[in-house]
Formats: structure tokens, sequence, C-alpha cells
């Protein structure tokens, strides 16, 4: 039998139980359901490391695991609170920072982004095409939302695992489509997890599950 790369086993955060999930290593995009954007947040949070659940236990690679450690494995983009973007910086400035914080000491980081292989790499899979000189602010409501999700994987370049929260906070049942689509060209390389008010609507994920009973 295949160890799980994450398992989650009685979670239960502010009174809230939570379906036990289990992501295989090759488990694709998994989109998590969660019915309201508080229990999403909540739930991406603790399944990347960032916060700890009231009850329960998460394995990595089948072996329990903290929530600090946790963290440095998996990359997490979609909480506001955390990476939201300032909208009078360039993208140039943004992703520079997040290459120099993710590199080591020694490693300068080239001014012109469009040097950096692992920016490239980023921006291709998330089908992504920026001018570095423009404001954040001008970038359109999707290619703010991408930016988020390329800049974790910057931060995280040795993840396991990506997860990303609420894409309907693109406010578009359209573009939602359309970071899933990208999401799917991700997580051919990389497990994706995608925590959602909604389901599945356009049955892009590979694996989906309602992981809040109708009553929470």
């Amino acid at each position: 039998m295949n160890t799980p790369l994450l398992r989650s086993s009685g979670l239960s955060i502010r009174d809230t139980p939570f379906a036990d999930v289990e992501i295989a290593p090759d488990s694709g995009l998994t989109l998590l359901s969660t019915g309201r954007e508080s229990q999403s947040s909540s739930f991406s949070l603790v399944l990347s490391g960032r916060m700890r659940a009231s009850t329960g236990t998460i394995e990595l690679n089948g072996e329990p695991i903290k929530a600090t450690k946790l963290a440095k494995h998996v990359a997490l983009a979609g909480i506001p609170e955390i990476d939201s973007l300032e909208r009078l910086v360039t993208v140039r400035t943004v992703v520079r920072e997040q290459l120099a914080w993710s590199s080591p000491w020694y490693l300068m980081v080239p001014r012109d982004i469009s040097d950096s292989g692992r920016w490239v790499d980023v921006e291709k899979h998330l089908g992504l095409n920026l001018n570095p000189k423009t404001l954040i602010g001008d970038l359109s409501v999707l290619e703010r939302f991408k930016l988020r999700i390329a800049l974790a994987l910057l931060a995280r370049p040795e993840a396991q695992l990506l997860v990303v929260d609420d894409p309907d906070q693109v406010r578009s049942m359209e573009l939602r489509a359309e970071v899933l689509h990208a999401l799917k060209g991700v997580a051919e390389d990389l497990p994706v997890v995608v925590v959602s008010t909604n389901p599945d609507f356009d049955s892009l994920a590979d694996t989906a599950l309602t992981i809040t009973g109708a009553g929470n």
C-alpha cells in the first residue's frame, strides 16, 4: 500500500469537525469543499502548517508532524493576511523580494527576473506573461491571484505540496475555472490542494471532496 503524502485525522478547528483527508504523492489536483469562507481559510492554514488544529493530527509521508515543520514542506497561497500584495509596487519588485528571501545568501538575484530560471518555470506553469514593470494594482484580478500562487511556489522551492485557499475570491466562476485550469497544469509536477467554499462545478479536479457537514 502506498503511503499518503499527507493525511489528516480527526481535525477539529474552532469546534468545526472536518472529514479526514488523504493526499497521495501522485494525486494531481484535489478540491476540498467547505461551504463557508472562514472554514476554508482555517482548514488551509492547518493543512499547510500555518495554524494548529484544536484536535487531530497531520502526517507527512506517514509520520506525524508538527505545524512548524509541516510549513517548511507546503507552499500556501490565497490567504490575504499572509500573501496580499502592495498595489503600488511592480511585479519585478515582489518577485525579486521572494527570490531573495528563498535563495541561499550567497546567490545574487538577477535584476531582470526573466534571467531567473525559477521564476520563468513558475510563470510558464501558471500561464502567466507579466511585464516586470507593471504595477500590482494594474494587473487583472486573475493575474494578481496567479501571481500570489507563483510567489508561494517561489517561497518553497522544495515544496512537496501546494495549498491554494479560496479561489472564489476572484469573484467570477469563469475566472475561478481559469485558476483551476492553471493549477491542473501545476499538479502534473506537484500535488495541489484547493480549499474552496464551492464544489468542483466544472469537474476539473482529479479528486473532489466535501470536508464539512451540511450543518457546520
